[in-house]
């Protein structure tokens, strides 16, 4: 990592902690203002998020693609720029942030805590498949952070709406049946995303290795998580599941994904990214 680089990363670090103890700050005291606040402080600090990005895709000569830390400052762009779409639709929907930059904020630490030294793009990684690979697992996973933010405001909501002394600050969240609706909309439009991710990482595999599937850590645990979302979309489109059941699996549901971005990377394997 170059010295500009670093200085950018960091201080689009600040500005998102920043971001995060506003939208606690409004949450806590009930405060109206810091909500805001958190929102455009978020906004603030993916300009210079972008900057790095920028530096290191020129230093590099390719996208950040590789290894943990590349991954994780790619993820947490595309988990920012999806929230700042659906708030973009609906201005109740900023309040999302109070549960996406804690999440923003513990992948790039976390990217950061691993070598994040410059490396032009091997060969295997030379593939249009690959981009389409990762572009999709990223919206995907972008996307079930959001229903996993969306299920917090809902227990959120729905504890306030027992307690008739909150309810005027959450006046400000989307109504119960609204956050019913994203709950398994965004999940099914991951579901897709994330559908035509392994597909392409299939394809890619083949082309590289002679084979569509491996049974690599990270495949088997997208295969899971991919398995879980279907079971969720299931659940509500189905069954006819809503409230907080729904909300309550979306959070839980999430945890495969970490476990697949986080957790299964640390163990060798084809797609270990921690080196």
């Amino acid at each position: 990592m170059t010295n500009i680089e670093a200085i950018f990363i960091w201080i689009a670090l600040y500005i998102y902690f920043s971001s995060f103890i506003s939208f606690l700050w409004g949450f806590v005291f009930k405060k109206e203002k810091p909500i805001i606040w958190g929102w455009r402080l978020a906004l603030f600090g993916f300009l210079p998020h972008n900057i790095s990005m920028i530096i290191r895709w020129v230093e590099t000569g390719h996208a950040p693609v590789m290894r943990s830390y590349e991954n994780a400052t790619l993820g947490a762009w595309f988990i920012l720029l999806l929230y700042f779409v659906i708030r973009w639709r609906s201005k109740k929907l900023e309040v999302l942030g109070l549960a996406i930059v804690p999440i923003i904020l513990l992948m790039i630490g976390n990217g950061l805590m691993s070598k994040p030294y410059l490396e032009p793009l091997s060969p295997p990684f030379k593939s249009n498949w690959l981009i389409l690979h990762v572009l999709f697992a990223w919206i995907a996973y972008g996307t079930f952070c959001l229903t996993a933010a969306l299920g917090v405001v809902y227990l959120l909501k729905n504890k306030a709406l027992i307690n008739e002394r909150e309810v005027p600050f959450y006046e400000r969240f989307p109504d119960l049946d609204t956050l019913d609706y994203l709950l398994v909309k965004t999940a099914i439009f991951g579901f897709i995303a994330l559908s035509v991710g392994v597909g392409a990482g299939a394809i890619w595999a083949y082309g590289l290795w002679g084979r569509y599937w491996g049974w690599d850590p990270i495949e088997t645990w997208s295969l899971i998580t991919w398995l879980v979302y279907a079971i969720y979309i299931h659940l509500g489109v189905t069954l006819g599941w809503k409230g907080k059941k729904m909300a309550w699996l979306a959070i839980i549901s999430l945890f495969f994904v970490f476990i697949t971005f986080g957790g299964i990377g640390f163990i060798q394997g084809i797609h270990t990214t921690v080196l």
